[in-house]
């Protein structure tokens, strides 16, 4: 257990360092936008809008907006080239951020028997969790917490993240994971297929953006998935997942909100995965059912709060050893 722990705390520092890995392209990303931007309004536009954000307190809303509008149009800029700014960054954006994927929802017909299927419940053997978060100094901290019981199956995490004085360019990247275990013994040589059966008690996810000032944008999202981890003694591992639910959008210069769920509460859902590794016949596994979830998002003068909470129960983990030899 020892070892299998330290490759966890492993996997999860890799995890760790490649969600920080993106968060730094965002960053560069963003940064980019904002010269492109300055470069289309010019030093003369750029100076009268520092003027209207910096006395933004002492003026209405509308009354700011009529001001950036009369400045856009004295600097004759070209409102469509400036859509179109926002609309490469807003994909470029995207292309960056986790999106998960859905498995099938059945195994598939392989050409050969596999071995009957071995099913785990609660009370399971063990369990393992961790987070982290990066934030810029304007931004709240994170309200963060998680759900995990061994004896019942409990898992999952809520977040909450905001920022309710915006700024510029304000970003925060924040992840949870949670996970219970148990040891299972390779039937015969070969992958493994599994089956994770969740059932939802909470899935729910809101958000409200707020526009502070006119040229303003936010970018969002918020991302949930479960996980699969098949891990034995000699370091080999195979780690998948696939998503629950997942929210990205933008906002410029505009407000939003929302609130939805991802699957109704009491629902049962099984999640299956079959490992790309080869597992020997006798080995013993450590198999994990994990539960992600993530908040990002990076917004110049809007104020954002993000809510998720994703309370579920592990209802059970069926897993059956394949012979190496079928091919799907």
């Amino acid at each position: 257990m020892r070892s299998a722990r330290r490759d966890l705390l492993k996997l999860q520092k890799d995890r760790s360092d490649e969600i920080k890995s993106n968060a730094r392209e965002l960053k560069s990303l963003g940064a980019r936008y904002r010269s492109d931007l300055s470069e289309l309004i010019g030093a003369s536009g750029m100076r009268q809008l520092r003027s209207i954000r910096k006395n933004r307190s002492t003026m209405t809303r509308s009354q700011r907006t009529r001001l950036i509008n009369r400045v856009l149009e004295d600097e004759g800029i070209d409102r469509a080239r400036l859509r179109r700014l926002q609309r490469a960054y807003s994909d470029r954006a995207r292309l960056l951020l986790p999106h998960g994927d859905f498995t099938n929802v059945r195994p598939p017909k392989l050409p050969g028997g596999c071995e009957p299927w071995v099913t785990y419940t609660a009370p399971y053997a063990g369990y393992f969790w961790a987070y982290q978060w990066t934030r810029t100094s304007n931004v709240d901290v994170p309200d963060l917490s998680r759900y995990l019981d061994t004896a019942t199956g409990h898992i999952g995490s809520s977040m909450n993240t905001r920022i309710s004085g915006a700024g510029d360019d304000d970003s925060l990247v924040a992840d949870y994971y949670t996970g219970l275990n148990v040891w299972h013994t390779a039937q015969t040589t070969g992958p493994l297929e599994v089956y994770l059966a969740f059932e939802f008690k909470t899935s729910s996810y809101s958000g409200k953006v707020k526009d502070e000032f006119g040229i303003s944008f936010a970018v969002w999202q918020q991302w949930a998935a479960a996980n699969f981890l098949a891990l034995e003694s000699q370091s080999q591992f195979d780690k998948q997942e696939s998503r629950m639910l997942v929210k990205i959008d933008t906002a410029w210069g505009d407000d939003k909100d929302w609130s939805d769920y991802a699957e109704k509460p009491r629902d049962i859902h099984y999640y299956f995965f079959r490992t790309a590794a080869t597992f020997e016949q006798g080995t013993p596994v450590l198999l994990e059912a994990g539960i992600t979830t993530h908040n990002w998002f990076d917004a110049d003068d809007e104020s954002v709060t993000l809510n998720e909470d994703v309370d579920l129960r592990l209802d059970r983990i069926m897993v059956r050893s394949c012979p190496a030899d079928i091919i799907l």
